[in-house]
């Protein structure tokens, strides 16, 4: 039964029945908002909306959110998968520029449901937990994995004092020789997967290290001996990879952790901004 099958049935008052004409008309929208982000947009209280909830069978707001997110994704545009990048070319040169940039962001939207499903919130927050408590950060990404794994590294050096980034093959050994049980290694690897990527990986489980994937799957070949894996997609319309999922995941450690440490973040954050103005850096 679809949410619009379950409120025909359900007696909703007239706050209700505002709510749920809104989730209706703005699914797309609304399946990305709280309970009281919605409550604030239609000037309603919160128990409206929880009400709502409950009336259409759900235990709680999320549950309601989570099948309005399945419903939207289920709609949205679906792209045929191929893994050779001229037939991906011959798809594109079909659609006009400006359908190619439709398309580009219908993929995108495509990609966000579905970490919603695949890298749940409870994953994040076991991920976020573990950096918390690691002495160490490293943040491991080569070829075209390496300007991620740096922007990921800066990003979380504001908030922990020891976070390392490893880029480069050649000086991955040294980087990596110190790594040990009390710390964290998050190995960034998507296909082709980086012979530099499984050497990093080895030496990590051979230090008994906590090991973070962010990888294309669950059963990527780099996730063998990972604490958590996450999985992006990275389909796209042209020979390169779509890396759209990969920045949303990395925003979301990254406001976990800053959130949960928001002391020491903070603090931080304070006395790098006194030094990057002193030095004209901004």
């Amino acid at each position: 039964m679809t949410i619009e099958e379950r409120g025909y049935e359900a007696k909703l008052s007239k706050n209700e029945s505002l709510v749920f004409e809104f989730i209706m008309k703005e699914k797309e929208r609304a399946c990305f908002l709280t309970s009281t982000d919605i409550a604030t947009e239609l000037n309603v209280s919160d128990s409206s909306v929880i009400r709502l909830s409950r009336k259409l069978g759900y235990g709680s707001f999320a549950e309601l959110k989570k099948d309005l997110q399945n419903e939207v994704s289920q709609k949205s545009f679906t792209l045929q998968k191929t893994n050779v990048p001229y037939k991906k070319l011959k798809q594109v040169d079909k659609l006009s520029e400006f359908e190619l940039i439709e398309a580009i962001h219908e993929s995108a939207k495509v990609k966000i449901m579905q970490d919603l499903t695949t890298n749940q919130s409870e994953k994040y927050i076991e991920v976020a937990n573990l950096l918390k408590k690691a002495k160490k950060i490293y943040v491991v990404g080569f070829r075209t994995c390496s300007g991620m794994a740096e922007y990921f590294a800066n990003m979380l050096s504001f908030v922990f004092p020891f976070v390392n980034h490893v880029t480069s093959v050649s000086s991955m050994v040294d980087e990596l020789m110190d790594i040990d049980e009390s710390d964290v290694m998050i190995l960034i690897s998507y296909p082709r997967y980086s012979k530099g990527a499984y050497y990093a990986l080895e030496m990590a489980k051979e230090a008994g290290a906590r090991i973070v994937v962010f990888t294309d799957k669950l059963t990527s070949p780099i996730t063998n001996g990972a604490t958590k894996v996450i999985a992006n997609n990275i389909d796209s319309l042209t020979f390169t990879n779509s890396f759209i999922n990969l920045i949303l995941s990395i925003e979301v450690v990254v406001s976990l952790v800053a959130k949960q440490n928001e002391k020491q973040s903070s603090q931080r954050l304070k006395r790098i901004e006194k030094y990057l103005n002193k030095t004209g850096q901004y």
